[in-house]
């Protein structure tokens, strides 16, 4: 459950997808389906100036770069799960795009009551809409 402070920033919403079926032969990931919608999270991007690609941001110094989503400790997120940011600030270019999750989350649960995971920019997952 989000505290009071939480509830303040933690403005944006996600759809979280999860692959639904074993990927075909040669293929790295199957079809996915949607697993939990109008997610509130807390959404930090690491904006890239320099040169953006389709499947992410690369910065000049820095070989990859990852935008990092928080979460309440309730909400259930894994590795190769996809993220489509719903809803967000007015001024948030970022609301529309879809991201790939790295990685199991990473628990805070004494005192910040969240997880935290990080996410790279992904095209839309098969199976999605």
């Amino acid at each position: 459950m989000l505290t009071k402070r939480q509830t303040r920033f933690y403005v944006y919403s996600v759809d979280i997808w999860r692959q639904s079926d074993l990927p075909p032969a040669g293929a790295d990931y199957g079809k996915y389906s949607l697993h939990a919608s109008g997610v509130a999270c807390l959404f930090i991007s690491a904006r890239e100036e320099d040169r953006p690609s389709p499947l992410g941001r690369t910065k000049a110094i820095e070989a990859f770069v990852m935008d990092r989503f928080a979460f309440d400790l309730t909400v259930d997120i894994r590795d190769a799960d996809v993220l489509h940011l719903t809803a967000g600030p007015d001024s948030s270019p970022d609301v529309g795009r879809w991201f790939a999750v790295h990685g199991n989350p990473q628990r805070h649960a004494w005192r910040a009551n969240r997880q935290r995971v990080l996410a790279k920019g992904c095209p839309i997952p098969a199976g999605a809409s």
